[in-house]
């Protein structure tokens, strides 16, 4: 096997292959891919912002809004743009690109960061940018190195000493996390690709309306959609049913027609053993979550329930009737005594709050309806929601509420706290990104580069990826320490480092 794989037919067969991977990994690696990625994404989430989602808006309302045009856009996933198999695959690029760009330049940066290289003078003027000081040659070479040492610690520098193959040289670096912080940000990134990934397989969202008093599963809802279809979706559906124990509105004073707030009270039953897991509340801006579930509270609608008390005992009538072109329920009293309940409600009739009028049927005769809902019609008993009960037909009747159903928005997004982790991380980075390393190498020399006469000079070399000048300063602060009374630059016409 090894001898047909060696043979030059076979690398001449691969050959083409071989460069083909090779140019594919420089381009996928290189910066200017990294950077056309990830504006590309960055238009697709503008667009996607832009554009209604299927996740948020209804797919009705979507056809409607953009008529003939909708089956193309459709077709370019640009209403579910997300989760689109384009949009995954620019992700996917843009994380190897992150990965494989990372690996190039990680091993020189860390190398950069852990590495204390000592140069002699000859090395640091072979450089672009350096500076060389006269001093006296009749100190010795410990003391100006020892001198050096010291005034580099009290500007914060990290120093290493001179060795036997560099006796008169030193090396000081000064802010290595600046060197870490790219190194975090680009995993920052890589994790914040990872968590979006593991959403894009397992996330789903659905959305009910329910009355209270109700119980559903969560795939059991009016609509239900995962982020990806299945065979390519790996998560899970909650298998615990959601039961709605009470809805309240809360009203503007000034405006009875406006909503205020809404808010549910629901409960998570175990489906097997009928106990409850968990008990929440979830309000505008203010939702519940349970193991990766989140509930939102969305809207609301009436419904044709409505709860009444007769002689203090509650009772629930459904308006499902009609009479007259009006919506009515039907409640019994005895053999020969019925109520007709009519509801006359603030979204339906636009009146400030919720009320009934009901009458009643005795032997078969509505009494009272020929006339109307009128204050003159003594037949006719009217009710507002929360206020009194009175006494009618007999019976003590008051009117409770109208019920409304809820509206919940589910999303289960298990990778929030992946993402969380991540963003934070990448925060972590960039903080760090902004600290400024610094790079000083310092040697003692003279005009034969030897160890064998006095050193009359000091050759300085540096490096700063931020905030050179700065650098410059503490150099300056560095170097007005040298022990001799007087000394001149050569070199360079200002101190200062390369960046």
């Amino acid at each position: 096997m090894n001898a047909t794989t060696n043979t030059p037919y076979t690398k001449r067969l691969w050959a083409p292959w071989k460069r083909l991977g090779q140019y594919f990994l420089s381009l996928i690696s290189s910066m200017e891919m990294g950077v056309l990625l990830l504006i590309f994404i960055a238009i697709s989430c503008i667009a996607g912002s832009l554009l209604p989602q299927i996740q948020l808006v209804d797919t009705g309302a979507i056809q409607r809004q953009f008529g003939d045009a909708y089956p193309y856009l459709n077709a370019m996933g640009l209403f579910d743009l997300f989760y689109s198999p384009w949009f995954i695959a620019l992700e996917v690029l843009f994380f190897f690109s992150i990965c494989i760009g990372s690996f190039r330049w990680l091993r020189p940066a860390w190398l950069s960061i852990t590495q204390k290289t000592l140069m002699d003078a000859r090395h640091i003027r072979a450089t672009s940018r350096h500076h060389v000081i006269d001093v006296a040659s009749s100190v010795p070479p410990p003391e100006i190195l020892a001198t050096m040492k010291m005034a580099l610690e009290q500007q914060g520098f990290d120093v290493t000493g001179s060795n036997k193959k560099h006796p008169w040289s030193l090396y000081a670096t000064k802010g290595r996390l600046g060197r870490v912080g790219p190194m975090i940000t680009h995993v920052g990134i890589a994790l914040v690709m990872l968590a979006v990934f593991w959403g894009a397989f397992t996330s789903f969202t659905a959305q009910h309306l329910a009355k209270p008093g109700e119980t559903f599963a969560v795939s059991e809802s009016e609509t239900f959609a995962t982020s990806t279809k299945p065979p390519f979706w790996f998560g899970s559906i909650p298998d615990y049913r959601v039961q709605i124990d009470r809805f309240d509105i809360d009203f503007q004073l000034k405006a009875p027609m406006v909503p205020k707030q809404f808010t549910t009270h629901l409960s998570l039953i175990d489906t097997v053993t009928g106990e409850t897991l968990k008990k929440g509340v979830t309000s505008v801006n203010n939702p519940f979550r349970y193991k990766g579930l989140t509930f939102y509270q969305a809207n609301f609608s009436p419904t044709t329930l409505h709860t009444l008390t007769i002689n203090g005992v509650p009772q629930r009538v459904d308006a499902n009737q009609t009479l007259a072109g009006r919506p009515f329920a039907i409640h019994p009293l005895n053999e020969t005594t019925r109520l007709f309940i009519f509801p006359l409600g603030r979204f339906t009739d636009g009146l400030q709050v919720n009320r009934v009028e009901i009458l009643q049927e005795k032997n078969g005769k509505l009494l009272g309806f020929d006339k109307g809902f009128s204050v003159k019609n003594k037949n006719v008993l009217g009710l507002t929601e929360g206020a009194d009960a009175q006494a009618f037909a007999g019976q003590k009747i008051g009117y409770t509420q109208a019920v409304m159903s809820t509206g919940l928005q589910m999303k289960y997004a298990p990778e929030t706290w992946f993402l969380y982790v991540s963003l934070i991380v990448l925060a972590l980075g960039c903080v760090m990104s902004a600290i400024p390393h610094y790079q000083v190498w310092l040697a003692l020399g003279n005009e034969l580069n030897t160890f064998n006469s006095p050193p009359n000079s000091v050759a300085v070399y540096s490096k700063a990826k931020k905030h050179p000048k700065r650098l410059a300063r503490q150099l300056e602060r560095v170097l007005d320490k040298l022990p001799t009374p007087a000394y001149k630059h050569h070199g360079s016409t200002e101190i200062g480092p390369t960046t």
